[in-house]
This record gives structure tokens, C-alpha cells and sequence, in this order.
């Protein structure tokens, strides 16, 4: 990774000016420079049974830390979901990230959410990507 030292706030809007200059050459260096560390596997993701559950082929589920459904007796791969843990900053597997839910994989994450005991679901991405609508939205109440 390319070496520098912290910017401070107070230059930091310069520098992202100067990473942005030549479209965008000093950024695409210093990103390519990275380090990307541990290489992980996503071989469940991968399964022939599973591929039609990723709502994306190319955001899977890293077999290390992915969410496993209670398997259901007789299904093969009900046990997958595209989710993974996070670890929070004092708690391992704090959070879960998972896709929006495609039509066919909605009761499967409606049954993460009850197994894990779910208590907050918050949505961070459009209601429409891309032109198709999400199936699921969430109303959170005033008080929160």
C-alpha cells in the first residue's frame, strides 16, 4: 500500500482534488496499491442450488462468516442465505449484512431475521435500482 502520512481535516479537501486530477490517476493508484490481505472462500455462494439466491453474482456470502439458516429437512441449500456477520467494536457478529430479499428468497430472509432474533432491520440502499423495485421497504416509527 502506498505510504503516507495522515491528512489533516483541514487539507483533506485538497487532497481529494489532487487524488481526483488526470481523471482520476492518483486515486485509481493509491486504490490499486492496496493491500487486499486475507483472500477468503465463498464456496456456498457458489453452489449451483444457491447461485439463483445472490441477487448479485458478484456480491456473495465469505463462508467464514456467513449467516446459516436452520436447515429445512428434505431442501437441498435451505440453509443458505447471501448474509454475513460483522463484528461491532466490542462484540463479535454484532451485525448482519445482508441483500435486499428477491421475491423467491423473501421468506428466507424474513426467517433469518426471526432465528437470529432480529430486533433492527434498517435498509441502506434506493427503494428502485436499477429500475426494478425493491420487494422490501421499511417504515421505522417516529420514536426511534
Amino acid at each position: 500500500m502506498m505510504n503516507h502520512p495522515p491528512i489533516p481535516i483541514s487539507e483533506l479537501a485538497e487532497h481529494t482534488e489532487l487524488l481526483k486530477a488526470n481523471d482520476n490517476l492518483k486515486l485509481s493508484q493509491e486504490y490499486e496499491s492496496i493491500d487486499p490481505g486475507q483472500q477468503f472462500t465463498w464456496e456456498h455462494s457458489n453452489l449451483e442450488v444457491n447461485k439463483p439466491k445472490n441477487r448479485y453474482a458478484n456480491v456473495i456470502a465469505y463462508d467464514h462468516s456467513r449467516v446459516i439458516l436452520a436447515p429445512i429437512e428434505g431442501i437441498t441449500g435451505s440453509d443458505y442465505i447471501n448474509a454475513n456477520y460483522i463484528d461491532g467494536y466490542r462484540k463479535q457478529n454484532a451485525y448482519i449484512a445482508t441483500q435486499g430479499p428477491l421475491p423467491e428468497t423473501f421468506g428466507d430472509f424474513w426467517r433469518m431475521v426471526w432465528e437470529q432474533r432480529t430486533a433492527t432491520v434498517v435498509m441502506m440502499t434506493r427503494l428502485e435500482e436499477k429500475s426494478r423495485v425493491s420487494p422490501f421497504s421499511l417504515v421505522l416509527p417516529d420514536d426511534l
